[in-house]
């Protein structure tokens, strides 16, 4: 099953083309923005369509390294004029996700320790 998971991404904020099918938006996005062409196998829509929102997308590619290097690449979309609020991420487990979140706020704290030191936390607005 994990097997499975590292060959897969998860795509958010890729609006719905009403003229193309989701796998030629994400193969023409990967080929345009990140300078990669991923072997697509399916793309699918999670989720409920709910009106306002985009609902991601279940990308799986042909082997986890092509996933691995479209992950790698991802970054390069935040410099992307159209693309910046499109997020290529992991398929993960609910427990993997969970996991990687606790990670991402203890680092978020720890960065935010180093930015201001501890005496200057009760001249900050914290303490007011």
């Amino acid at each position: 099953m994990q097997e499975n998971r590292a060959k897969n991404l998860v795509v958010s904020g890729l609006a719905i083309s009403p003229e193309r099918d989701d796998k030629s938006v994400v193969i023409q996005m990967c080929s345009v923005e990140l300078d990669i062409t991923p072997d697509v196998l399916h793309c699918k829509r999670l989720g409920k369509a709910i009106p306002g929102r985009v609902q991601p997308i279940l990308v799986t590619l042909r082997s986890a390294e092509q996933a691995s290097a479209v992950i790698s690449a991802s970054k390069a979309l935040r410099k992307s004029t159209h693309m910046r609020n499109v997020y290529i991420n992991p398929d993960l487990t609910k427990a993997q996700a969970t996991a990687a979140y606790q990670l991402h706020c203890q680092k978020r704290q720890a960065r935010m320790e180093k930015k201001l030191p501890t005496s200057e936390y009760k001249r900050s607005s914290f303490y007011v």
